[in-house]
């Protein structure tokens, strides 16, 4: 456990090096590192679950996905309930499905509540339907295991593209409106009438005009502001009860 946290601490700092200096770093190398320091960190957090897992209670509430879940400080939030974070920055659907055991099953949720996917619109070569396909892969998985289980599915959250000063297009990458639509569309459809399971669509709290997510609900156009976390925190909480 303390060489994978040296590990991380090492391959954090060579980042942030390389980053200052990235003009002179090939893209390929940059990006090979990077995913090599995501790894690692992916695979620290798993082994805290794991540990943190034996003194978990059974029955609790659990929350999956990607940083919009890790980030997300539930604990806090939702004081009075047995909440549980297994969010890791970075991840994806597929990634998400083979850790299933560590994050769900250990813990024998009551309920799981997930919000995945806005990572493959960057990452992946999968099309909008392959992404929510997985999605649903990863719903009827955890159904199967655990029949009694209620799962709430969070559609992906909108994004900005706006020109606050704030704002980092380079961030939000591909992640782009017209695609977050699409994912949520076919999500729409593929988990209809499914039981046990509630589908939660949060832009409408979320997003302007636009489409875009508010400026005050994000750091930079992809992840949300504590603003942005008690809006969803709100919306949530009757679920909880």
């Amino acid at each position: 456990m303390l060489f994978s946290i040296l590990l991380n601490i090492v391959l954090a700092s060579l980042v942030v090096f390389l980053l200052v200096r990235l003009h002179a770093v090939p893209k390929k190398t940059m990006a090979a590192l990077f995913s090599l320091f995501m790894a690692s960190a992916r695979e620290n957090r798993m082994r805290w679950f794991t540990t943190m897992n034996r003194y978990a209670p059974s029955g609790g509430h659990v929350f999956i996905g990607d940083s919009l879940i890790e980030e997300y400080q539930v604990t806090e939030c939702f004081p009075d309930s047995a909440v549980m974070n297994r969010g890791i920055g970075g991840d994806t659907t597929k990634g998400l499905l083979s850790r299933l055991e560590s994050s769900v099953f250990e813990l024998a949720p009551r309920q799981v509540f997930v919000l995945i996917g806005t990572n493959d619109l960057e990452l992946s070569t999968d099309d909008e339907r392959s992404i929510a396909e997985n999605i649903e892969t990863i719903v009827r998985t955890i159904s199967k295991r655990l029949p009694k289980c209620h799962l709430h599915v969070f559609k992906l959250l909108p994004v900005s593209l706006g020109s606050a000063p704030h704002i980092d297009v380079k961030t939000v990458g591909r992640r782009h409106p017209k695609r977050i639509f699409q994912v949520n569309a076919h999500l729409d459809v593929l988990l209809s009438n499914t039981p046990h399971v509630t589908v939660h669509d949060f832009t409408p709290l979320l997003a302007d005009e636009q489409g875009y997510l508010k400026d005050a609900y994000t750091r930079e156009g992809l992840h949300l502001t504590p603003s942005g976390y008690e809006v969803l925190t709100e919306a949530i909480r009757p679920f909880l009860k």
